[in-house]
């Protein structure tokens, strides 16, 4: 995605009154900011948090609500290109955010928005370097500190390049959908098989011990029984086990 990627719609800086959102059945509005934008985000709130201006959040918590005052230190940090730009979203409309749009959304009415990330190929140097904002933000200092990766870049990009593969194999070997369908179901068991790795010598490990307990009681089923105890034998037996007792008694 180019760095002046932008929302598909047409967007504008004018802001509409709320009359004149209501006159058009405006349902949301939405700010959004260049690609270039993003490295302004924590330096403006920084500088307002040393003016005694509340902020709070984190670009990448996704809880930095974008204030008017929060905007104007943008545009001051990195420029008038990086000063928020607004789409106007009606009733039955889309909007299309490329990746690496820093975007906010705010219901105009009440209403339902259905949102899909669609990452494209072009855009994966963009949600790339978004990923690596990320992971320093997160890192020692960081702002936010959550664990796992939300961006999902790399399962994403695996999926894609299975699919790819499962194309070109169809095409190359002229056997349709079936061949590419099975080369990646067969990528799929691989992967499987490899991340599962530990569990299989888990399970080898324990067929080894269950086969030693087999052939102990096998051994053990297999021994001449021992003559059973008469009288003279449970008497001798039982003297032992009082004279033991009675050790114990007087140590």
């Amino acid at each position: 995605m180019e760095e002046d990627a932008a929302p598909t719609k047409a967007a504008t800086t004018a802001k509409l009154t709320p009359e004149e959102m209501d006159k058009r059945l405006i349902g949301a509005e939405w700010m959004w900011w260049r690609p270039r934008a993003r490295n302004h985000f924590d330096g403006a709130r920084r500088k307002l948090a040393a003016e005694r201006i509340r902020t709070s959040g984190s670009l990448y918590g996704q809880d930095l609500t974008a204030t008017d005052k929060l905007i104007e230190k943008m545009a001051v940090l990195g420029g008038e290109e990086c000063r928020t730009n607004v789409i106007y979203q009606r009733a039955e409309e889309a909007v299309v955010i490329p990746p690496g749009v820093a975007h906010q959304v705010r219901n105009v009415r009440p209403c339902f928005k259905v949102a899909k990330d669609l990452m494209v190929p072009t855009g994966v140097e963009q949600m790339l370097m978004a990923q690596s904002e990320r992971k320093a933000a997160t890192g020692p200092g960081g702002v936010w500190v959550s664990g796992r990766d939300a961006t999902m870049i790399r399962p994403v990009v695996y999926q894609a390049w299975l699919a790819c593969a499962a194309t070109v194999i169809a095409d190359d070997f002229d056997a349709g959908v079936r061949t590419g369908d099975q080369f990646m179901r067969n990528m799929l068991v691989d992967k499987l098989a490899s991340d599962n790795d530990e569990l299989r010598k888990w399970g080898r490990s324990l067929e080894n011990k269950l086969a030693k307990m087999s052939a102990k009681i096998d051994e053990l089923a297999n021994k001449e029984s021992p003559p059973p105890l008469d009288e003279a034998h449970m008497i001798t037996m039982l003297e032992r086990v009082a004279g033991l007792a009675r050790e114990r008694r007087t140590m």
